[in-house]
């Protein structure tokens, strides 16, 4: 009997530290996880503007997800994505953009994003406009970029673009058609043309 007091104090004992070590892993907060993506979320593409959204924030990005899901193809449209580069770019690199397809474009945001110091793309467009049609919409403006790099090529860029949505039998619109221009006010007529050259 003398040993029982000593008895219940060791059992309180175990009994403390078992709790104490259980409670951790369950009170105990967690670090929050970062983020796997920082890419702004894609809009629903059921209307031309959230299109020109998504196809613009995926450039800036350089998301290469994101821009894919704005351009046409057979599994998305009844219309493969084509783009017609600037015309001295296309006289000089005709080899190039003979057969450019959406897979061009893939390789070239994630050649680019690979390239730059700051994964961005500094893209403004100005004097938008717009022109509706039955099947389609078509986008003109002109466009302003500035990319961060080391290379040995323009880090400014310049020029007019013509973009060609349509929507899909889901009345989910894409970019058929990309056309690129110089502008007379281009310096040495270097366009977005010359960007994909640059990085391809």
């Amino acid at each position: 009997m003398k040993n029982k007091p000593h008895t219940y104090y060791s059992f309180y004992i175990i009994l403390i530290l078992y709790l104490s070590l259980f409670s951790c892993d369950i009170f105990n907060t967690r670090e929050p996880e970062e983020p796997s993506d920082n890419a702004t979320a894609l809009l629903p593409q059921n209307s031309e503007d959230n299109l020109l959204t998504n196809f613009t924030s995926a450039l800036k990005e350089l998301n290469s997800v994101n821009y894919l899901n704005t351009l046409s193809d057979l599994n998305n449209s009844n219309s493969e994505f084509s783009f017609t580069p600037s015309g001295l770019v296309y006289q000089n690199y005709h080899e190039i953009f003979q057969f450019w397809s959406k897979e061009d474009e893939n390789n070239f945001i994630l050649n680019l994003n690979s390239k730059t110091s700051d994964n961005k793309m500094n893209l403004i467009f100005q004097n938008q406009k717009w022109s509706y049609q039955l099947d389609s919409t078509i986008l003109e403006a002109e466009y302003l970029i500035t990319i961060a790099h080391t290379f040995q090529v323009p880090t400014f860029y310049k020029g007019k673009l013509q973009l060609i949505m349509k929507k899909n039998d889901n009345n989910i619109w894409h970019i058929s058609r990309w056309i690129d221009f110089s502008t007379h006010d281009s310096l040495d007529n270097i366009t977005f043309s010359n960007l994909k050259v640059n990085f391809k």
